[in-house]
């Protein structure tokens, strides 16, 4: 075949795979809102002392699984046996419990024995993995098109070869910009920056695999 022949070829395949990419394109945007502004989340608690002492004991580290009112550590706290006394006179320790409130597994510890601990101090975080769900970040030009109870597909970037399904469970009520970019939409004369609606997916079919909180996803829900 001619050089000249070649180049015709070549261009006509160039061509037919242009216009496959562009309606399958096409395709994907009229069926689905899309968006990669998604990450896996977990109901998740911060534990913090309820008074200000020293933890003569903290027993969990990052990793550990808890359940709903395991102890996760005990504090000290100085007590003034009489009103009006000054500070350090007479005074006696009482013991206080910090517990979990719930079932999960310790994805922070910050706390050590023997540390002081203020009221309100965050000691570690407890994240409930066994219920993980998808936050996702849907442009405000789109958000009227989503519904409760919608089908969702997802991916995760962690598992590029496994394909996850969920269902719209919330759509938020607040609208921000978390992806912290500066797109803009014109309105008339002026732009103004894009807003995003967070919308909760419930994630199914993740058994077997480790939905850790922070991971990046991409959602597709069905128009």
């Amino acid at each position: 075949m001619k050089r000249k022949g070649w180049i015709t070829l070549f261009v006509l395949v160039f061509l037919a795979a242009a216009v496959g990419g562009g309606t399958y394109y096409a395709h994907r945007q009229a069926s689905y809102i899309i968006t990669d502004n998604a990450r896996v989340e977990a109901e998740t608690v911060t534990i913090t002392p309820e008074a200000t002492g020293r933890l003569s004991q903290w027993k969990v580290k990052t990793g550990d699984r808890v359940k709903a009112n395991d102890v996760l550590g005990v504090q000290k706290n100085s007590r003034m046996q009489t009103t009006g006394q000054q500070p350090g006179e007479q005074e006696e320790l009482s013991s206080r419990q910090i517990r979990s409130p719930i079932d999960g597994v310790v994805i922070r510890s910050r706390a050590v024995s023997g540390q002081a601990a203020v009221s309100g101090m965050p000691l570690a975080m407890v994240a409930d993995l066994s219920h993980p769900y998808i936050q996702a970040y849907i442009d405000e030009d789109q958000i009227r098109e989503v519904h409760k109870d919608q089908s969702v597909d997802v991916s995760l970037d962690a598992y590029p070869d496994t394909a996850f399904s969920g269902t719209v469970s919330r759509i938020g009520t607040v609208a921000g910009n978390p992806s912290g970019d500066s797109s803009l939409r014109s309105s008339g004369s002026s732009a103004a920056e894009v807003q995003r609606v967070p919308v909760r997916v419930r994630l199914d079919g993740w058994e077997g695999k480790r939905a850790i909180p922070g991971m990046n996803a991409t959602v597709s829900i069905h128009r």
